[in-house]
């Protein structure tokens, strides 16, 4: 099984109310601290960031990820028309960017494929209060991205679908030959 594919089936049993006493703790055993106030002080996402988050949902295995897939660019579009979402996501890009300097001392979008997927484990795993909007709003951009990644071509080609039309709609008024 993929990497891609273990993690959807990870991500995907969790519920909200998942029993995860360890999840929020460090190696040490200390608690994960999390970002006070968690405004990032710009109003635009840190792109690198947030390429991370989307390659970590579908990731570049054999075949080409979400983020080659133009998912990127489908959540800015989306982020664009509703405000609320956006700030929600760079919320949440800031939390586990928290989470992933706490328990690796490293920035998010720097770490690996299985650590990245590690924080985002940890958080949607939490029972802390703390982190219900983060993981809410990985949640709903995990499925955004997803649908993404499966409704363009670049999807379309790893699941061997073509297009039913692939030179557009035939004129019917001129027969075949």
């Amino acid at each position: 099984m993929t990497s891609r594919r273990r993690f959807f089936a990870r991500v995907a049993s969790l519920t909200v109310g998942s029993v995860a006493v360890a999840a929020c703790g460090k190696d040490d055993g200390s608690e994960i601290e999390t970002i006070k106030g968690s405004k990032t002080g710009s109003m635009e996402p840190d792109l690198q960031l947030l390429d991370a988050f989307v390659d970590t949902i579908v990731p570049r295995d054999q075949n080409p990820g979400a983020v080659e897939a133009g998912a990127t660019d489908e959540l800015l579009a989306w982020f664009d028309e509703k405000q609320k979402e956006k700030t929600k996501a760079m919320e949440m890009l800031a939390t586990i960017d928290s989470v992933a300097n706490n328990k690796f001392k490293n920035s998010f979008k720097k770490l690996k494929l299985e650590q990245r997927e590690k924080v985002l484990d940890l958080t949607i795993s939490s029972r802390d209060k703390k982190y219900h909007p983060a993981r809410n709003t990985i949640q709903r951009l995990r499925s955004r991205i997803i649908r993404a990644f499966y409704m363009s071509p670049t999807g379309w080609a790893m699941l061997g679908y073509t297009a039913p039309f692939p030179g557009g709609y035939p004129d019917y008024s001129t027969p075949p030959s």
